[in-house]
């Protein structure tokens, strides 16, 4: 069956880095608002978003760096998702490592 694997571990990819840009700005608008919910103002402290921002990217950053490399079996038949769901499927694993 055909497989793909995640970044490794301890490496970042352009996929991780714009997921961590996608993450910064979610992390800012959520910061913004924030206190016009809690608060009801309008005002905004950008230095307080653009802190939250950049924590936020770093963080996400941080969780992809350390996160073990994962093998994800993709096309796998209906057959065998129907095996798995009854519970009737043979998993064998051969290695578990990647080379």
């Amino acid at each position: 069956m055909p497989t793909t694997t995640t970044s490794k571990q301890y490496t970042l990819n352009l996929k991780d880095g714009l997921r961590g840009l996608l993450m910064a700005v979610l992390g800012a608008v959520l910061t913004a608002l924030y206190p016009v919910v809690s608060g009801g103002s309008f005002d905004f402290n950008w230095k307080s978003i653009a802190a939250g921002a950049v924590t936020t990217a770093i963080a996400y950053l941080l969780k992809n760096f350390f996160t073990p490399t994962e093998v994800v079996i993709t096309k796998v038949p209906d057959e065998v998702v129907n095996q798995v769901k009854k519970g009737t499927a043979d998993v064998n694993i051969q290695s578990n490592r990647l080379s």
